[in-house]
């Protein structure tokens, strides 16, 4: 990450709330059932395909977990 973005995160905390929780896991439910890279993951090696849905599996229960309850108050 470049430094002045490094700094600004830093200086910036953030909590994810409740609604960009829930956009983040409907971008990886959907990347899961219906993306270019979840036709990829069906093609090679098998078994391969298992262990990704299980990864994203994961990332989305991950972030069914994570986050507060209201948007926090962000400056530029």
């Amino acid at each position: 990450m470049p430094d002045p973005i490094h700094r600004w995160v830093g200086t910036h905390p953030h909590e994810p709330h409740g609604a960009e929780i829930a956009l983040a896991i409907e971008a990886v439910t959907r990347v899961r059932t219906e993306s270019r890279l979840r036709d990829q993951w069906d093609e090679p090696a098998e078994g391969a395909d298992d262990e990704w849905l299980g990864q994203v599996d994961d990332l989305i229960a991950r972030l069914g977990r994570s986050g507060t309850g209201d948007p926090a108050t962000l400056s530029p």
